[in-house]
């Protein structure tokens, strides 16, 4: 008898013990996802993006920024704006607002981000140390800074093939992909450009 009640003692406390043990994993679990958001973001993180009517695919997190639930764009991320604007807060300071319907896809490798531009009109603000390049298929632009301060840098492509840029601060370096020809677009200067052409 003495035995008997041993054993359902025993497998009693061993019942107690995994519930705790599972109460423990599942606090744990619920917890990680607020300390890893507090933790600095990591090399290839871009930003975070929002927008009325955005879709992102590719390498992406959601995140709590301040409180708030926050979707961080990472190197690789292909981004769809339906309609209306977005905007993405540069991890380095800065932003980037899209207007669209736009398409692009971002790259991130250490202190340079490339937006690979499909369609669609970005207007970008960079402040600090980081380096941005605007890529289509036939036109790369790199916002360059005046004296150390900021680029602001629009540059819009439509599907046609006309791409137009306008240097509101800093300048901005055009080149043609294909032949290597280039132009310097000096501050609050701008330029239309139709089928990758220089001219």
């Amino acid at each position: 008898m003495a035995v008997l009640r041993k054993r359902e003692l025993s497998k009693g406390i061993l019942k107690i013990l995994m519930a705790a043990g599972s109460i423990a994993a599942l606090t744990l679990g619920l917890l990680a996802p607020a300390v890893w958001a507090d933790n600095p973001p990591s090399g290839d993180s871009v930003g975070t993006i929002e927008g009325e009517s955005i879709s992102v695919e590719g390498p992406m997190s959601v995140e709590s920024v301040r409180g708030q639930v926050k979707t961080m764009l990472r190197s690789g991320s292909d981004v769809h704006v339906k309609s209306g604007q977005a905007r993405i807060e540069l991890i380095e300071g800065g932003s980037i607002t899209i207007c669209g319907p736009a398409h692009f896809s971002v790259l991130k490798s250490r202190g340079s981000l490339t937006v690979a531009l499909d369609s669609g009109t970005i207007h970008a603000l960079i402040e600090g140390s980081l380096a941005l390049t605007v890529y289509t298929a036939q036109i790369q632009a790199r916002p360059l800074a005046i004296g150390g301060g900021a680029q602001d840098v629009l540059a819009g492509l439509d599907s046609s093939g006309v791409m137009c840029i306008r240097a509101s601060k800093g300048a901005v370096r055009v080149e043609q992909q294909l032949t290597g020809q280039s132009v310097l677009i000096p501050q609050s200067g701008d330029v239309t450009i139709t089928n990758g052409q220089l001219d």
